[in-house]
């Protein structure tokens, strides 16, 4: 019981947040209310005061046209830039205020035009109160209606996203690759060139120093920082920069059917009964009497709109055969509880049938459109979460792949390249006088090692060595105990390059638990939180190995991880990282 009133609570907090946007002051509203605001004055003023259709249909659209203008004043002085998006207290009281005076402009034309001598304010401003009931509902639909639409259109967008970026995943790290390739290449070359030229000498008799001191600044002040440089570099935004989709304005779709019972609101239906018939009611009859025919009305269409409700059961039809039904239904509720309360005797305005018709049809496809909106914006709502959950993956998987591109062009330039050249200072130190084959030799050495570059495969990572490489290295100074549970293995064994950070991620956790933290103990679970691969690496380490200011291993985590959170307390430090894979 509690938990349906909690439900009911929050729905009313919704309806009451979706009143107070700007839409609910914008022309659409307006435009949409005036086929309702005919009803007064084409079906009551004109049976009591006589006029032709004509000039009653002048005198309606004047004052839509004072409505209109009021609600843009007070839209742009409500919703000003920088103010918070939702205003309902605001935004109910510029809706009384333009129906006012909307009534006040009807009220002048009436007696400009000669019909009445009498302004009937009072008449006016309960019929305000009527108008202002209908604009409610009309706003709370196109409220409703343009939230939705904003909800489409973001899921649009992420859907663009994720398209673009699943069919050009492979071209974009190709790209990346090529960028971190040509950086490597434009800064190794020339210097390789001047090496080329020194060996060129020495195959002629030169010396051999001057050759060995180029190697020597080619590996310590060039390739050695070039490698540490790649080691830290984030990736290259504008390659991961999802394209903007031109802006269309999308169909809000609604549900193929709707339930009618959910379309049936008894009490809403009463309420909006009775604050629609306080004009007509307060015009010509008495305190007593108005309020007898308006709880009377209310109550016959609260129990009637009840009683459908109930009749209805799991009943569910096409969308807007569903609402089309429910306009007519309480429409004819309406305007049976007019003629109904008529013939029992309970005085009554006069004419208002025809407007119940009209208000009753008003009410019921209101409450139904809102609700067809209300049901499909959860689904909406639901759909945009896994979108951006699946982009959010497909954007880490992209910069994990990218990472581990860079770190394997460092280990290339660390050690094929270096080690190339550190060969060839051997060489040319072990030979006093080095022959042409010998440098022959030595370039093609050079050359071979560059090639790599090129070509940055590596055997996948298999996790469960990967770990125990990780223990075994530690295990002289730290104890480090690892779970991985089967799934989370499946998963590893689908993405190589998941593995392969997730190993990394345990190489760095270890490394700064037992270096900085001192642990004496690790222990690091991986399970599988499908599509997601989570890692926790407890240690007992002190809290001083916390990193304040982010390092190298923080911005691998923010490039590898979906998200990643480090907890430090007295007992230890915490690590938990999500991969998507």
């Amino acid at each position: 019981m509690r938990a349906r009133g909690d439900a009911a609570l929050a729905h009313v907090r919704r309806r009451w947040e979706r009143l107070g946007y700007a839409s609910s002051l914008s022309p659409k509203v307006a435009l949409c209310y005036f086929p309702v605001s005919l009803a007064g004055p084409m079906f009551i003023d004109r049976e009591r005061f006589g006029g032709s259709l004509a000039v009653w249909l002048l005198l309606s659209a004047l004052a839509q046209l004072a409505l209109m203008g009021a609600f843009e004043i007070l839209r742009r002085g409500i919703h000003r830039p920088g103010r918070p998006q939702s205003q309902p207290g605001l935004t109910l009281a510029a809706i009384l205020v333009a129906v006012l005076f909307r009534g006040a402009v009807l009220a002048i034309f009436v007696r400009w035009f000669g019909f009445s001598p009498d302004v009937e304010f009072g008449y006016r401003l309960t019929g305000s109160l009527t108008a202002a009931a209908m604009i409610i509902v009309i706003a709370l639909v196109v409220s409703a209606h343009e939230r939705h639409r904003a909800l489409v259109e973001q899921l649009d967008r992420e859907r663009a996203g994720l398209a673009d970026l699943d069919m050009s995943m492979q071209g974009r790290l190709a790209e990346i690759t090529r960028g971190v390739t040509a950086l490597v290449t434009s800064k190794v070359e020339p210097l390789l060139n001047e090496l080329d030229s020194a060996l060129d000498e020495v195959a002629s008799g030169a010396d051999v120093a001057p050759s060995l001191q180029s190697l020597r600044h080619l590996v310590d002040e060039e390739l050695r920082p070039l490698s540490h440089q790649l080691s830290v570099e984030t990736v290259d935004l504008d390659v991961l920069a999802l394209p903007v989709p031109p802006a269309v304005r999308p169909r809000v779709p609604l549900p193929e059917y709707l339930r009618v019972r959910d379309a049936l609101l008894p009490g809403s239906s009463g309420i909006l009964t009775i604050l629609s018939a306080l004009g007509p009611a307060f015009r010509e009859l008495t305190v007593l009497q108005s309020l007898t025919f308006l709880l009377g009305l209310g109550a016959f269409v609260a129990l009637g709109v009840g009683g459908l409700r109930a009749l209805a059961g799991r009943l569910r039809l096409p969308v807007y055969a569903c609402i089309a039904t429910t306009s007519i239904a309480v429409s004819l509720i309406v305007a049976g509880g007019l003629i109904i309360l008529d013939q029992i005797g309970l005085p009554g305005p006069d004419h208002v049938v025809i407007p119940g018709l009209i208000i009753g049809g008003v009410i019921g496809a209101g409450t139904a459109a809102y609700c067809a909106v209300d049901e499909r914006r959860s689904m909406t709502e639901a759909q945009l979460l896994f979108a951006v959950k699946k982009l959010q993956s497909s954007v880490s998987r992209l910069r994990q792949q990218a990472w581990i591109g860079r770190r394997r062009v460092s280990y290339i330039l660390h050690g094929s390249v270096q080690s190339a050249l550190h060969a060839a200072a051997l060489r040319l130190t072990a030979s006093a006088h080095p022959d042409p084959e010998l440098i022959a030799e030595i370039r093609q050495d050079i050359s071979a090692a560059m090639a790599k570059l090129g070509t940055t495969a590596e055997l996948p990572t298999v996790l469960p060595d990967a770990l125990d490489e990780t223990a075994d290295l530690w295990s002289g100074a730290c104890t480090v105990r690892w779970n991985l549970s089967e799934e989370a293995q499946g998963l590893a064994a689908q993405s190589a390059t998941t593995a392969e950070c997730a190993a990394e991620i345990v190489r760095e956790g270890v490394g700064n638990a037992v270096r900085h933290g001192g642990a004496t103990h690790v222990d690091v679970t991986i399970v599988a939180q499908s599509p997601r691969l989570v890692l926790v690496i407890a240690d007992d380490g002190c809290a001083g190995h916390h990193e304040e200011r982010k390092g190298l291993g923080s911005r691998m985590l923010d490039e590898m991880c979906v998200r990643w959170t480090r907890e430090t307390d007295d007992l230890g430090t915490r690590l938990i990282a999500e991969l998507a894979t």
